[in-house]
């Protein structure tokens, strides 16, 4: 079937009960404008594919919950997704991005986010704001510091700061992990931290 076939398939008759659209592994270079006018959507996954960007409409997917656009060509991602108020799980590794908006600071239900294997030398003070958040992983970029506001991620359980040259974030450990927390620093094996 190709991908035209299954567009029209999908969304030929305006479905209103499609809640998940895996578009993984179909060499696609940009999202399909269809993908983004599916006001019931949950979960987009655009693993494994081309895209260079994401449209600002991908802001309208009130009801998405789980992004996946790992492994494409990213170069930017558009502030409109800072209103997507009721995503969980943001997964952007392995792209080319630079930098990230300060507007995804917005993502207050955010628990999950991956942006490993990118080209980041910095990220947004606004992460801050990100009192959800559980899992963030930024191993292999090029940090070289984290803003002091990432202390007030007081649920943080799973930090990846591997591959970065950054300083031991010493301050960030002492304020905003649990003691069982899992942090993954150095190329070595993943540590248990103890007080």
């Amino acid at each position: 079937m190709s991908q035209e076939e299954l567009f029209g398939l999908v969304f030929g008759a305006r479905n209103p009960e499609v809640f998940c659209l895996e578009l993984a592994h179909r060499n696609l270079t940009e999202v399909p404008p269809e993908a983004v006018r599916v006001p019931t959507l949950t979960t987009l996954n655009l693993e494994k594919n081309l895209i260079r960007g994401l449209p600002n409409e991908i802001g309208n997917l009130d009801e998405l919950l789980n992004l996946n656009v790992s492994r494409n060509r990213l170069s930017a991602v558009p502030a409109s997704i800072g209103r997507l108020q009721n995503l969980i799980q943001l997964d952007l590794s392995y792209n080319e991005l630079e930098t990230i908006p300060s507007e995804l600071g917005a993502l207050s239900g955010l628990v999950e986010l991956n942006l490993s294997h990118n080209r980041l030398c910095s990220i947004p003070a606004e992460f801050g704001n990100l009192r959800n958040l559980a899992r963030l992983d930024l191993s292999f970029n090029g940090l070289t510091h984290i803003p002091a506001e990432m202390v007030k991620l007081r649920g943080l359980i799973y930090l990846n700061l591997e591959g970065n040259p950054l300083p031991y974030p010493e301050e960030l450990i002492k304020n905003c992990y649990d003691p069982g927390a899992i942090l993954d620093y150095s190329a070595q094996e993943v540590q248990k931290l103890a007080e």
